[in-house]
């Protein structure tokens, strides 16, 4: 893990360089083309800080392909990401394009960037996998990311710096999404990243889940008045020494609201929608853990991500109180919520 103080008072703001903070982490942001307060879009505006903390990760934009050397062996495959492993490095490779035809096209693209790869990767392209034998031979290579073991550096590869430079970019990887990244960051730090929404109600954090209909947004919505909403659909949960931690995300739902903000977690409630407001303690173990592994978002998996993932759920449901909450539309809920 990459640690950096910046002096205390100076601002490590740079034409080049911003900060975010997330989930009790520092992101460091570099880039060869100049980041200005377009650049990202506003959701990331209240997670930009001007001092970075302890813990920072580093991620640095180049817009140009690297040099494939030992990618080390394709371990998976799914549009639009090939990733690779080897004994230092993850490598993602992504690809654009729509036209399908015969997977050799792709491997060609590649060989030609990298020697003495090819046979590895034919290897991996006799798998039985439909899905594998169609890979758009057309596709170009758009973007390659490179991550340490424990994705605290990356390199990011850009093919087109237009993009970049219309600015209001939703992620700091440039990724259709962060969360491809940050569920890897938080598994190393005794965390995850949920499918749920979070808010702080007197100075306590509910988290709410379920699934896409289940009324998260609805429920953020109906607290707004009472509570501060960290994030309706993605939020960070982190074990501490002194308890769980929940924290908002800049990946809002319906509900733009988010926050940088982190409060104690004081009850995980499963949503069901109904005709009348009861909350319910949720006492089964097995029955927590079937409702709230779904809810995890999945990076690439490993034996080592799912490892410690499964222990901090059972922690999380050890130590939590969990309920189900059936609720209307008609406010009634949040007295019941103020209770827990």
């Amino acid at each position: 893990m990459m640690l950096e103080k910046a002096m205390p008072g100076k601002t490590a703001k740079t034409q080049n360089q911003r900060y975010y903070g997330i989930g009790g982490i520092t992101i460091k942001v570099e880039s060869e083309l100049p980041i200005t307060d377009a650049t990202f879009s506003r959701k990331l505006k209240p997670f930009e800080i001007d001092v970075p903390g302890e813990d920072v990760i580093s991620i640095k934009h180049f817009f140009s392909m690297p040099g494939f050397k030992d990618l080390g062996e394709p371990l998976y495959w799914k549009n639009p990401w090939l990733i690779f492993k080897n004994s230092e490095a993850w490598t993602y490779v992504a690809f654009s394009g729509s036209r399908f035809g015969s997977i050799s096209g792709i491997w060609k693209r590649i060989f030609s960037l990298s020697h003495g790869f090819l046979k590895r990767a034919s290897r991996f392209a006799e798998t039985p996998s439909d899905s594998v034998r169609r890979f758009p031979a057309q596709r170009e290579i758009y973007q390659v990311g490179v991550f340490n073991e424990d994705y605290s550096r990356g390199t990011i590869h850009n093919k087109s710096k237009e993009f970049f430079s219309k600015g209001n970019l939703d992620s700091i990887t440039l990724f259709p999404t962060d969360q491809v990244i940050l569920s890897k960051v938080f598994a190393h730090r005794a965390g995850c990243l949920l499918h749920a929404a979070g808010v702080s109600l007197e100075g306590r954090g509910l988290l709410f889940a379920g699934s896409k209909d289940a009324g998260k947004s609805t429920m953020v919505t109906m607290l707004r008045h009472c509570a501060r909403i960290l994030c309706d659909d993605r939020i960070i949960v982190r074990k501490w020494e002194e308890g769980f931690k929940v924290y908002g995300t800049w990946s809002p739902g319906d509900v733009a609201d988010v926050s940088p903000d982190s409060v104690p977690l004081a009850g995980l409630i499963f949503l069901e929608k109904g005709h009348k407001n009861q909350l319910v303690p949720l006492r089964s173990k097995p029955e927590i853990i079937r409702r709230l592994l779904p809810c995890i978002i999945k990076p690439f998996v490993t034996a080592e991500w799912w490892e410690k993932t499964l222990l901090l759920v059972e922690k999380i449901v050890r130590e939590v109180p969990c309920y189900t909450l059936c609720f209307d539309r008609s406010g009634a809920a949040v007295s019941l919520l103020k209770s827990i």
